[in-house]
């Protein structure tokens, strides 16, 4: 799986390639006291939604448990800023998104 950080100093990681099939684990860091945080998750291209958890568990496409973003749209969910919960995203065909705090 792959991980990618978002530190407390910056605002997001942008046009992240997402491989089909493959999880992509997102760790925003607190830039404050704060231990909640929204961020905005950007779907721009792909041929298949985006399927993303917040609550640290590895999403599968079309679960239950997973929230989902189709190609083209936005979505800003509240997301943890501990390094035990992060954002985890999957895709079912190859796809480039953005997240940045809100």
């Amino acid at each position: 799986m792959a991980e990618i950080t978002i530190a407390s100093s910056e605002v997001g990681a942008y046009e992240i390639t997402l491989p089909a099939g493959q999880a992509v684990s997102v760790q925003v860091q607190a830039n404050g006291n704060a231990l909640l945080s929204s961020v905005v998750l950007t779907a721009h291209a792909g041929a298949a939604p985006i399927y993303f958890t917040v609550d640290g568990t590895t999403p599968a496409p079309k679960a239950a448990n997973a929230l989902m973003i189709p190609v083209g749209m936005y979505r800003e969910v509240p997301t943890r800023v501990d390094e035990k919960t992060p954002l985890k995203m999957v895709s079912t065909s190859d796809a480039v998104v953005s997240i940045a705090r809100s």
